[in-house]
Order: C-alpha cells, then sequence, then structure tokens
C-alpha cells in the first residue's frame, strides 16, 4: 500500500513536475513536498490536499490514502437483465475521463460467464474515444 507522500510523488512524476514546480502550484517551498514525499510531515492542512487533487485531477480521499472507494456500475446488455458491479476505483479519477475508466474498470470485472457483457461495456468505451 502506498502511503500519502508516496501518491503525492507518484502524482508529481506522473503530471511531469519537479518539487519546485508543485511547491509553487501550492505556494510552499521545495522542501516542504519533499517532506511530505518522504513522509516526514504526516498531517498538514487539507486545503493543500484539496489544491493538489484539483492539480493532479483525482479525488483527495485516494491522495490522503484512503484506500476502499467502490462504484456500482450498472449495465444492461440487449436481451440481457442489468449486471452491477462494485468496480475498485482506485486511484479515484474526476473530469472528464471518470466515465471511460469506469467503464474499463467495469469490463475487467465482468465474471467470465458474462463475457459478451464485457465486450459490449469495451465497444461503449471505444465509441467514447472516437468522440
Amino acid at each position: 500500500m502506498k502511503t500519502m507522500g508516496k501518491r503525492i510523488q507518484m502524482k508529481r512524476e506522473e503530471y511531469g513536475m519537479t518539487q519546485e514546480e508543485l511547491g509553487k502550484k501550492l505556494g510552499v517551498s521545495r522542501q516542504t513536498i519533499y517532506k511530505w514525499e518522504s513522509g516526514s510531515v504526516q498531517h498538514f492542512d487539507r486545503s493543500y490536499v484539496d489544491k493538489m487533487a484539483k492539480i493532479f485531477q483525482c479525488d483527495p480521499a485516494w491522495l490522503m490514502n484512503m484506500d476502499g472507494s467502490k462504484a456500482l456500475v450498472t449495465y444492461t446488455a440487449p436481451d440481457r437483465e442489468a449486471i452491477t458491479l462494485a468496480v475498485d476505483t482506485q486511484p479515484p479519477i474526476i473530469g472528464e475521463s471518470a466515465k471511460r475508466a469506469a467503464l474499463y474498470a467495469a469490463a475487467l470485472a465482468v465474471p467470465y460467464e458474462n463475457l459478451d457483457v464485457a465486450i459490449e461495456l469495451l465497444k461503449s468505451l471505444a465509441r467514447q474515444q472516437e468522440e
């Protein structure tokens, strides 16, 4: 399990930012970012978490290492009953790509006996990618 500091570092690197660049965006020093990432500081102002979540387009709860988020995704394939799946949403995604991420995760979670549903979910995802 990743610590909050490791999650901050992971997202910062994913966005190609240096500690100094992230610090400037948040109004803190590079040393402060280093302390957060290294785990030297465990608790800090929630407003920084919210700002980082907006910068990194992720859920503040995920950034704070509060695992266990699940989303319920319901899909009805033609000529079938609706299937509802609890999909792991770690890391949660906010913004335009949330629905695509949920569909992809749902397709991966479909039981083997319902592969046709997974195929339909992935087709839906592909159609959204084309739009």
